[in-house]
């Protein structure tokens, strides 16, 4: 009997040690960069959080952190004279987590014409997002020169893919915001016209 509780406890011991361990490890990772030993734990968490994180409304402000990270990250590297690899996965990462948000900006859309988000959470989510799209091409203009005098054609074809991604996606959104004005717009002109007719 007392074996098999000296036994439990050193099991429990070993379970709480793991936690505590691994916990640590997550959190150091938060700050790792690309080419970090830790930012593929950084990476891993975020796809569990992705997993676990519900409703349309935090899924999108999820990804739209992830997206900030990603380009606080590229100018980290960029700043600190960054080695071309650690650039390379960096923008290879900021192009997988813009495709991420752009889809989910796109379910976001949906939701919000299926009356399921309100209107006011809605321009504020979309804002946030076009304020990213806005800063980080702003930073990829701003770093243009640097990547092109590398002279490493893998890395100028991946900075490339990443503005045109950017500026499509800064594209999409000035096509939404007209579509939505054009359609409030008709609804105003209909709700008068409907008025008319009453009094007529």
């Amino acid at each position: 009997m007392k074996g098999t509780r000296k036994t439990f406890f050193i099991i429990l011991l070993c379970f709480f040690m793991f936690i505590l361990i691994s916990g640590g490890t997550v959190y150091a990772s938060d700050n790792a960069k690309p080419g970090d030993l830790l930012f593929t734990i950084d990476t891993g968490w975020e796809s569990i959080q992705r997993f676990i994180t519900r409703g349309n409304p935090d899924k999108t402000e999820f990804e739209i952190g992830i997206l900030e990270e990603r380009l606080n990250e590229y100018n980290h590297l960029l700043n600190n004279n960054g080695d071309n690899s650690a650039l390379g996965e960096c923008l290879n990462e900021m192009n997988k987590q813009q495709v991420r948000t752009e889809e989910q900006i796109a379910n976001l859309e949906q939701t919000y014409k299926n009356d399921d988000v309100s209107e006011s959470e809605f321009n504020q989510i979309r804002e946030r997002y076009e304020n990213q799209i806005n800063e980080g091409l702003g930073l990829l203009n701003q770093f243009e020169h640097q990547v092109e005098s590398e002279g490493d054609t893998q890395l100028q074809n991946e900075f490339q893919e990443v503005v045109k991604n950017y500026q499509n996606s800064q594209e999409n959104i000035q096509q939404n915001k007209s579509n939505d004005n054009e359609d409030s717009n008709e609804g105003g002109n209909n709700e008068n016209q409907n008025q008319q007719q009453n009094r007529d």
